[in-house]
């Protein structure tokens, strides 16, 4: 009776021929199976995400190859393949090169910096943007003046910088740049210098956080986050109080007035608070889920004044100011005119949808005229571009020319104080 095992190797051969067709025609249709049952999680990029266009079934979308484009790139978006490949990059990336390619930079101590907020750039060696910038000052005393004309009133809040507070946290070779610019002009000194000299009203945050590091409490919250850029909820709540309680000063006008009631202890950090962590698209973000103390935020018992009408014209630190004034609308109508080119309203206390910001004169006009107090934020590591383009467009509403260049009395006054400084 003939052997019938010599049969058997073309058998296995022709299952793991089988097995070998099953799975790579089981993975060409993964997309389509991810697409409409969705088996495996997608985790999503954090930021700015460019969204994916769409295109309706038509011949000529067909023809323009405009359908096929928008069919490969739904597919690539629910797959989520992508999401997770960037994220196990940075990943790899931070732990260990110290940075993303977002990029984020680790600090000390697990803190996350921003690298557009190191100080590198922050040395006034362009000549052309020092003198803009002072001409920019000049200009928005000349815009504070003529507001008060209409009975509004206008100030600067020069925002703090993380790496500026914590210097001790930015790692090599940027702590060694910092070192090195000890005692050198920079372009928020030129913006402060300007602003004092001009006689310009302003809140000076950078200086003001640098003074609460040293003297605070260690139960209180921290004025920066570990994984955030901005400044922390319980400190910008902290610097909306202190602008209200002066700009009442300054207006003669009993507002509603804010007080911190109380510290509530959140299991991690609350909105806006770890926008770094998010940025960075990292695989592990546990390490900063801590707790971090939220401020209680209300009017004061018994406060019989009117809501503040505020109007902040700034970067993505003007939010935890309106965050702040919006509590217990102290401050109404309240309006954020972000980076001067988006208008967002708070209605109710509660922020709304934006929208595109009208420059034209006469809308500009009417449209500054609504409010009390009017705000130009500005960080201090971003001091290049103070004004936003604001005071100039501002000044041509109320009928007042932009001064081209400062007047000679304020740039000699500037000149003294630069030599007196070396």
């Amino acid at each position: 009776m003939g052997d019938a095992r010599p049969c058997a190797a073309p058998t296995m051969r022709r299952i793991v021929h089988w097995i070998a067709c099953v799975a790579f025609l089981a993975t060409l249709c993964l997309p389509l199976v991810q697409t409409a049952l969705a088996p495996f999680p997608t985790v999503g990029l954090g930021g700015a995400v460019k969204p994916v266009a769409s295109s309706e079934v038509s011949l000529e979308s067909w023809n323009e190859g405009k359908l096929q484009l928008a069919v490969e790139d739904g597919l690539r978006r629910d797959l989520g393949l992508r999401d997770w490949m960037i994220r196990a990059d940075n990943e790899l990336r931070l732990r260990a090169f110290g940075s993303t390619k977002r990029p984020i930079v680790a600090g000390e101590d697990g803190w996350l910096l921003e690298e557009g907020y190191l100080p590198t750039k922050m040395l006034a060696r362009n000549h052309a943007l020092v003198d803009e910038l002072l001409t920019r000052t000049w200009n928005f005393r000349r815009l504070q003046d003529a507001l008060a004309k209409h009975d509004v009133h206008l100030a600067a809040v020069i925002s703090p910088s993380k790496v500026w507070t914590y210097p001790e946290l930015v790692p090599t070779p940027h702590g060694e740049a910092m070192q090195a610019m000890a005692g050198r002009y920079t372009l928020p000194e030129v913006v402060r210098t300007g602003l004092e000299v001009a006689g310009a009203r302003r809140f000076d945050f950078g200086e003001t956080f640098r003074e609460w590091k040293a003297t605070d409490e260690a139960d209180l919250p921290p004025l920066f986050p570990r994984g955030g850029i901005h400044w922390s909820n319980h400190a910008a709540a902290r610097a909306a109080i202190s602008i209200q309680t002066e700009m009442e000063t300054i207006t003669r006008t009993d507002f509603r007035s804010l007080e911190i009631a109380g510290i509530a202890q959140s299991k991690r950090p609350g909105g806006g608070e770890d926008d770094l962590v998010l940025l960075a698209n990292l695989l592990d973000t546990s390490r900063w889920e801590e707790p971090i103390g939220q401020p209680i935020l209300r009017a004061k018992d018994g406060d019989q004044g009117a809501p503040m009408p505020t109007l902040i014209v700034g970067s993505s630190f003007s939010w935890g100011l309106a965050r702040s004034f919006a509590s217990d609308r102290c401050a109404e109508p309240l309006t954020v005119w972000y980076y001067f080119k988006s208008e967002w309203p708070y209605v109710d206390g509660k922020k709304q949808s934006g929208t595109p910001l009208p420059t034209a004169p006469e809308e500009l006009k009417e449209r500054l005229l609504r409010y009390k107090v009017v705000l130009v934020e500005c960080n201090e590591s971003a001091a290049e571009v103070f004004g936003m383009g604001f005071v100039e467009k501002a000044l041509e509403a109320l009928g007042v020319e932009p001064a081209k260049t400062p007047p000679a009395e304020f740039q000699q006054r500037i000149e003294q104080r630069a030599r007196a400084a070396r």
